[in-house]
């Protein structure tokens, strides 16, 4: 487990568009492996910012 959790956490970290992009593309490829990828919303998961 430590050598996965550190692997993955590498990947995220040499992301070219940073460590919370990367982490994105992580989560959406283990989501890819077990849903259609066309089920997916676009962008990363965070909800919208609320209008005041």
């Amino acid at each position: 487990m430590e050598e996965r959790v550190g692997r993955l956490t590498a990947m995220a970290l040499e992301h070219p568009g940073g460590p919370f992009a990367g982490s994105c593309t992580v989560a959406e490829e283990f989501l890819a492996t077990w849903r259609d990828s066309g089920g997916l919303p676009g962008g990363p998961p965070l909800a919208p910012e609320p209008v005041r």
